[in-house]
Parts: structure tokens; sequence; C-alpha cells
């Protein structure tokens, strides 16, 4: 789930920064369906004021898939850094994760780390946000940017052709 103050978005940005690359395993190959935490709510909200979607159980999943690589391209792209993401192996990045994860308030831990390394995907035939009368979710990269831009080392009113962007009177 992504949103304002998520740990998964908002995690590969810090983390970036703050480590000399960020770890990966299986970027290329696993794949997840992000949704948005507003669309998760309205989801929660007509579920309990509503009768007819009582006692049913629900996979809420965003509208687009992708691979745990294009996640991170993107998050990089935009806080228009470089990316130093890095693929480990398991042999590796299991015993780095459990490391990082013994430190007060880790952003990383071996759950999050194996959670990487398996698709995260709506299953197949499961009921979802179309069964409850909800198809138009949020794809990430509509709301991501106001978020993620904090990450920028460079100014967020300086664009890529470093012309200042004006602001709405």
């Amino acid at each position: 789930m992504y949103g304002d103050e998520d740990k998964f978005l908002n995690r590969i940005a810090k983390l970036s920064q703050t480590l000399p690359f960020y770890p990966l395993i299986d970027a290329a190959t696993t794949r997840q369906q992000p949704v948005y935490m507003d669309d998760v709510a309205h989801a929660i909200v007509k579920c309990a004021t509503s009768s007819q979607y009582m006692g049913q159980t629900y996979d809420l999943a965003g509208p687009n898939v992708y691979t745990n690589k294009e996640i991170v391209d993107y998050v990089f792209e935009t806080i228009k850094e470089e990316s130093n993401a890095l693929n480990l192996p398991r042999s590796v990045g299991y015993p780095f994760a459990f490391a990082f994860q013994q430190l007060p308030g880790a952003w990383l831990n071996l759950d999050g780390f194996k959670r990487q390394s398996v698709d995260l995907l709506q299953a197949e035939g499961s009921m979802g946000f179309a069964e409850l009368g909800m198809d138009d979710l949020t794809p990430m990269e509509e709301v991501a940017e106001r978020y993620l831009v904090r990450f920028r080392k460079a100014s967020m009113f300086i664009d890529d052709t470093e012309e200042v962007v004006k602001q709405p009177n």
C-alpha cells in the first residue's frame, strides 16, 4: 500500500539515500500490484456501512502490475537520483536484512526483504474492488510524486530544464 507516510515508496527513497546501495532480491522477476491507501479506506467504509458486503473477503490490489525493479526505478526517477539499487543473492541479502533489523527503528527487516522475492498480486478469481463497484482506482504515478518530491536533493521548484516553476496565483 502506498500513500503519504507509507513504508513502501518512502522506504525505497529514504534507504537509497541513507545506505551506500539499495538492496533488492529477484527485482526483475517479482511483481506487485501496489494499492493507494485512500482506495483501500473507501473500500473499508463501503464494507462497514453496507450489509451487502458482510461476511465477504476482498483482495484489494491496485490497478497496475509492476516488477519490483520498475517500482524502484520509478522512485529513483521521481527523486531525480541515479539508481544505487543492487540485486543481491539471497545468501547475502537475508543476512544483511537480518543484521539491519537489529537497529532501533529499522526501515528494513528480513520479513520485508523476503516479501520482495514473491509475487504480491490479486489472486485469480478472488473478489476485489470490482465487486465493490469501485473501478476508478488511483495509479501510483498519479499521487506518489507529490510526497516523494521531498527526497529530491535539488529544489522541487526547479524542473528538469533548470527553470523555476511558476507558482499559481
